[in-house]
């Protein structure tokens, strides 16, 4: 049996605490809606929860290392309904409250284009209800030929974090969405990479 290292337990505990509170309902006065859930801060709790879960996912391959996609340039292959609101640049403005969304189409795409070349060790993809059946993640030097580095065919919508081999410099990041699992585009919250500049 493999014993669980301190972030899998933190992020455990972390994931628990997180569907307690969500299994959690109220009866407000004058509430004509029934039984609702309370938020903590307005959700700034639980957005603060998955962070912190990312983080510790991603420590043990990445030291805990910078989110190199902050300072980068996002972009897209496509925006649904070519809102403003869910524009490429909210997957990497560091904010869980807003998102990108693409149009509908399975072969949609996200990517960042990282400030400087870096080695990443991690990707991270906060994904929204409307998430991908199956994707891959693409690195490349020059933004024109991609390389794919791993396929995720994920179980469920929520937050995943992608190890990379962190060897070969990259200047660009990429989201490439193979199958949907809506009937809606992609949507995702925030899209980091972990690592280090490779000067």
């Amino acid at each position: 049996m493999v014993q669980a290292t301190a972030p899998d337990r933190l992020v455990a505990e972390s994931d628990d605490l997180r569907q307690r509170a969500r299994a959690v309902r109220v009866d407000p006065p004058r509430n004509s809606w029934g039984s609702v859930q309370p938020k903590a801060g307005d959700g700034v709790l639980d957005a603060f929860l998955v962070q912190a879960g990312v983080r510790l996912r991603s420590w043990d391959v990445a030291g805990g290392g910078e989110n190199l996609a902050l300072k980068g340039t996002a972009s897209a292959s496509s925006v649904e309904q070519d809102l403003d609101r869910q524009a490429p640049r909210h997957v990497n403005d560091g904010l869980l409250g807003t998102r990108w969304a693409s149009g509908y189409a399975d072969d949609a795409w996200v990517q960042v284009e990282l400030a400087t070349p870096a080695r990443v060790a991690a990707v991270t993809l906060a994904w929204e209800s409307a998430c991908a059946k199956q994707y891959t993640v693409q690195t490349s030097q020059d933004g024109t030929h991609w390389t794919t580095v791993s396929t995720q065919r994920p179980e469920s919508c929520g937050d995943d974090v992608v190890r990379l081999p962190g060897t070969d410099p990259v200047r660009y990041v990429r989201m490439q969405g193979v199958e949907r699992r809506t009937t809606w585009g992609y949507s995702i919250h925030e899209l980091g990479a972990y690592g280090a500049p490779a000067s």
